[in-house]
């Protein structure tokens, strides 16, 4: 039991509710997957639509945010009968229990989905010091 509580993503903190925000409109939480490996986390989400300029991932002490925008197409000579596809901002968070490299982390975006790479810090080697 104790193993699982220290992952490097608590998954009790994977919260997409963790957040308050003033601003109108409607906000999305997208799906999102977690891996871990002996050198890091990778976290997959979910952004079918999402433009890459309208994404904005940082980091926070322990916090990973994924926050943006998703911006309607625009249909000037028509006008919709039914949508289901969803437009506004989204917003995910994630409390980190490990300690990363946060100037490795790197972001990609491809057939919409994102994948944040997190790569964790080095252990200290043990060196010898000259006198």
């Amino acid at each position: 039991m104790e193993e699982k509580r220290a992952r490097a993503v608590r998954k009790e903190e994977v919260d997409g509710e963790k957040h308050h925000e003033t601003r109108d409109g409607v906000w999305y939480v997208p799906s999102a997957d977690v891996f871990e490996t002996k050198d890091g986390v990778t976290v997959l989400l979910d952004m079918p639509g999402v433009a890459t300029e309208n994404v904005h991932i940082n980091v926070q002490e322990s916090d990973l945010v994924v926050s943006g925008l998703i911006v309607p197409e625009s249909h000037p000579n028509e006008q919709p009968t039914h949508t289901e596809y969803g437009v506004g901002h989204f917003h995910r968070h994630f409390s980190l229990a490990a300690d990363f490299d946060v100037d490795k982390i790197e972001a990609k975006m491809k057939d919409g989905v994102l994948k944040v790479t997190l790569p964790k810090r080095m252990a200290r080697q043990p060196r010898k010091i000259e006198v």
